[in-house]
């Protein structure tokens, strides 16, 4: 499953009701344009991506790269994109590691 999906998907499940069209709706966009993002028909924007993701309660600095990755029209480009995703992936493990190690039980 794409980046793109997931992340809509997500953001779905925070809409009442979760569906494409209520998202559209708070979006201020058609549900076809949420269902074009997600089949790959179209690119999502960035200022989009940030605001799907504050929607799905997720942080929009690990959703940018991973779907820049996928959208990108260059081979290149799109691997530094991917790169700086699975990097920042891997910081966000790290620190949620060292959260739970400071947790007190």
């Amino acid at each position: 499953m794409s980046a793109v999906r997931k992340l809509l998907d997500k953001a779905i499940e925070h809409c009442s009701p979760s569906n494409a069209s209520t998202l559209g709706r708070r979006l201020g966009l058609s549900r076809q344009v949420i269902s074009d993002w997600g089949r790959g028909i179209s690119a999502m924007p960035e200022d989009r991506i940030t605001e799907i993701a504050h929607i799905a309660m997720v942080d929009p600095a690990v959703w940018l790269p991973a779907i820049r990755s996928e959208q990108s029209t260059d081979a290149q480009t799109a691997r530094a994109w991917a790169v700086a995703a699975k990097r920042l992936g891997f910081a966000k493990q790290v620190e949620r590691l060292r959260g739970m190690g400071r947790r007190r039980v």
